[in-house]
């Protein structure tokens, strides 16, 4: 079946196809047309610089498959600041058409793009919104025109006490997202100096092949060191912690985590429903949550739980969003407090730890006798 004319209502998504190895290129691009989908550009990921990239902003999806990981770090942090779609990454590499295994790869493939940009059209039928599901192994990536994340070197307040091993845990915040998150919590991130006092966790909905390198390129100008969960690890100020996406994360009765080797309740792995209420029925109200970009409404069940508890609900302005409607479904509840871009969550989150410390150093001061 031959590649679809891609119409002038841009009804037929045109996807980019990006791999080291010229056979995969070649294994890509012939499942996609057979489908029906336009390809737009299909390169050597050695050739797509930085400048070659912005030639491509008509790109809906791309599809990339690197089987060198050292190329694959460089060549997302590109994407990340030139795009905002979906990015396909992690699928692992195709087998030959002539492979027993390639009709598996092949439907996994599709499906993922179907949930990055809906169905094709069919005839002459208007197209259904684009949709993308919270599953899938892609990053939703950054603004058109938006600099590259600088070096790091906000420093901490001299207000706040820095984070030091053994520290008592009294600050937790919850970072959670879906489609469009990555982009919008390594924003976040690079702007919060080293040994603040609070502990991270980060759910993202992301396939588990794909979390190895989302967190080298989120780590790449960090300053807090993110971490995979370890069972029996606790929760230390200054660091993040991954929620693995493909088992359930929980604390014992001494704050340690445990891993339940059993995938998360749900379609979407993590549960951010779960994560929250796991972490608030441990911890509650040390817990806080702030919400990214991302599609559905997966924690707006938990997230009037963790309110009631008097945590902090911040969420990710509308605007900035990949896609909303998770942070939008959120703020829906009447839960949230503060919105705004990620640079805007870094400001609030510092502004409040700061005087939090103020407070509490006035507390103590007027209870000396």
């Amino acid at each position: 079946m031959a590649a679809r004319t891609v119409a002038s209502d841009g009804s037929v998504p045109l996807i980019g196809v990006v791999s080291d190895t010229p056979l995969q290129r070649h294994l890509i691009e012939h499942a996609l047309r057979n489908k029906g989908y336009s390809i737009a550009v299909n390169i050597d990921c050695n050739k797509l610089s930085q400048d070659r990239l912005k030639n491509y902003q008509h790109v809906a999806a791309w599809v990339v498959i690197i089987e060198d990981e050292s190329q694959g770090d460089p060549l997302l942090e590109q994407m990340m600041d030139t795009f905002d779609v979906p990015v396909l990454y992690g699928l692992g590499a195709a087998p030959s058409r002539q492979h027993e295994e390639y009709p598996r790869w092949e439907r996994r493939l599709l499906q993922k793009l179907l949930d990055a940009v809906g169905p094709l059209p069919a005839g002459d039928e208007v197209p259904p919104p684009r949709v993308a599901t919270l599953a899938g192994s892609r990053f939703s990536l950054g603004t058109e025109g938006r600099p590259a994340s600088p070096i790091n070197n906000v420093q901490l307040s001299h207000h706040i006490r820095p984070a030091a091993p053994g520290d008592p845990l009294t600050r937790i915040y919850l970072l959670v997202a879906s489609l469009g998150g990555p982009d919008a919590v390594k924003r976040f991130l690079d702007l919060l100096p080293a040994a603040l006092p609070v502990a991270f966790l980060y759910a993202q909905h992301i396939d588990p092949e794909a979390a190895e390198v989302l967190l080298r390129v989120l780590g790449r100008h960090a300053r807090l060191p993110l971490k995979r969960a370890q069972v029996g690890a606790h929760l230390q100020h200054g660091e993040v912690i991954f929620v693995p996406p493909d088992q359930e994360l929980d604390f014992d009765e001494d704050g340690a985590i445990t891993l339940s080797g059993k995938p998360w309740p749900g379609p979407y792995g993590p549960s951010i429903d779960r994560v929250m209420m796991n972490t608030a029925n441990r911890f509650q109200d040390a817990v806080n949550v702030i919400v990214f970009s991302g599609m559905g409404c997966d924690g707006a069940v938990a997230a009037p739980i963790l309110k009631a508890y008097g945590s902090h609900v911040w969420a990710q302005d509308s605007a900035g969003c990949a896609s909303s409607s998770m942070p939008d479904a959120i703020a829906d509840r009447g839960v949230v407090s503060f919105r705004g871009s990620p640079e805007a969550l870094a400001k609030k989150l510092l502004q409040t730890i700061e005087l939090e410390e103020i407070t509490k150093r006035r507390t103590q001061n007027h209870a000396q006798p």
